[in-house]
This record gives structure tokens, sequence and C-alpha cells, in this order.
């Protein structure tokens, strides 16, 4: 977790804002805050405004870096087969649809798709 300016986020996983301290923020119950005046709730939502932009930034940064790690697996997969070795799926059901992929990578044939290999199992 990092600091803010008010710190608000502890590393003992306490929300804190000048007055107001509410341990265990991931079991957060919106009935306790009932007794706080509105600057101390009004604190609390920017508090808490600021740390869901945190996550969201820490959620995209992640799925960039994943998608940058599945570009480098195709990548090492062309290279070390002399290109994808291509095979085919499809769903067990009546209009089932059909996918061709990398059996190595999950690169998906006619698009820049990246399956879970997991998924055709």
């Amino acid at each position: 977790m990092s600091y803010y300016s008010e710190n608000i986020i502890n590393e003992s996983n306490t929300l804190e804002s000048s007055t107001l301290k509410i341990n265990d923020i991931n079991n957060f119950n919106i009935d306790n805050c009932q007794q706080f005046d509105i600057n101390e709730l009004k604190n609390l939502k920017n508090n808490l405004s600021k740390l869901k932009y945190e996550y969201q930034k820490k959620e995209k940064l992640c799925e960039s870096s994943i998608e940058t790690i599945n570009q480098l697996i195709c990548n090492k997969c062309f290279q070390e087969n002399d290109g994808h070795i291509w095979t085919s799926y499809r769903e067990p059901c009546m209009y089932g649809e059909k996918y061709h992929y990398c059996k190595n990578c999950g690169k998906d044939m006619y698009s820049q798709a990246i399956y879970d290999l997991s998924c055709f199992n």
C-alpha cells in the first residue's frame, strides 16, 4: 500500500482520516459510520475514492503487463517451433463455435486473441 498525504492506509491495512480509523478495510461496514459528522464522512469518501483509483491504476498496469507477456510468449513459441502448431476446437453443443489456435501458446489463428488453453480441455 502507498501513503497519501493524509496517510489514509497504513501498513496494518487500516483506513485513517483526521479523527476516524476503520480497521480492516476489507471488512468495511457502512453501519459503523452512522455516528460520524459530515466532515468525517466527506473525508472518508475522498479517501476511499483515492484508494479506488489507486487500485484501478494497479489493475490497468497488471493488464498491460499480462498483454506484453502474452506477446512475448507468442513470439518465443513462433521462434522455437518455426511457426505455430495450429489445432482446432469445436464447442460441444449443437451450433458450437470452432476455434483455431496454437496448441503451445494459445494464439488465435485469425486474430490477435490469446486463449487460456485450460478452456479447451
